[in-house]
C-alpha cells in the first residue's frame, strides 16, 4: 500500500494519496473541473483500484512464480537495497505463495484470469474514447489505470491480447512522461 507525509500527515492508499495531493496543489485539477467529470473519473479510479490493480497481482504472481528469475527486474530501479539474482530466486518460492494467499490466486487460476483481460482492457480503451482518460493533463483515474496497464506490458507472454489496442501507446506515453 502506498504512503506519504505530507505536511506531518500521513497518508496511505493511493486514492487518499491522489485526493490529498489535489487538494495541496489544485491546479491541474485531478478530478476535472465539473460534477460529470468528477463522477466519472471517480468511478474509472475507484474500478482501478478495487478491480484492476487486483486483476494484475492475479496475473502478476502466478507469472513471476513461473519465472522467478524476473523478479529482480521489477526492483532494478526501486530505492530499495539491491537484493542479489541468487538470493530472490530462492526466495521466490516463499514470497509468491505468500502472494498466492493474500490475492487468492495461483497456477489454476492463471488462465482464467486472462482469459478476463480483454474486457478489462475494453474498459480502459472505452474510456480513452470517451475522454474519461487521456486528456490533456494526467487526471486521478489515469494515474491510477496506466501503472498498471503498464506492468502487465512486461509480460511478453500478452502481448497478443493487448495488440493493436489504444491503451498501450496511452499507458506507455504517461508513464514514461512521469518518471
Amino acid at each position: 500500500v502506498p504512503s506519504m507525509v505530507l505536511d506531518g500527515e500521513k497518508i496511505s492508499g493511493s486514492r487518499a494519496i491522489l485526493r490529498r495531493i489535489d487538494a495541496y496543489v489544485p491546479t491541474p485539477p485531478l478530478y476535472g473541473t465539473t460534477d460529470a467529470e468528477r463522477m466519472r473519473i471517480e468511478a474509472a479510479e475507484q474500478w482501478a483500484d478495487e478491480e484492476l490493480q487486483a486483476q494484475v497481482r492475479r496475473i502478476l504472481w502466478p507469472t513471476l512464480a513461473r519465472s522467478p528469475e524476473s523478479l529482480g527486474s521489477f526492483s532494478e530501479h526501486s530505492k530499495l537495497p539491491p537484493i542479489p539474482g541468487p538470493v530472490l530466486k530462492a526466495m521466490a518460492p516463499v514470497v509468491t505463495r505468500v502472494e498466492f494467499k493474500l490475492n487468492a490466486t495461483g497456477q489454476d487460476q492463471l488462465a482464467g484470469e486472462v482469459a478476463a483481460l480483454p474486457a478489462m482492457l475494453d474498459t480502459v480503451d472505452g474510456w480513452l474514447a470517451d475522454g474519461t482518460l487521456g486528456g490533456q493533463e494526467p487526471n486521478a483515474a489515469d494515474l491510477q489505470i496506466a501503472p498498471s496497464i503498464t506492468l502487465l506490458l512486461t509480460i511478453e507472454d500478452l502481448a497478443p491480447v493487448f495488440a493493436g489496442r489504444p491503451c498501450v501507446a496511452w499507458a506507455r506515453g504517461l508513464v514514461t512522461q512521469q518518471d
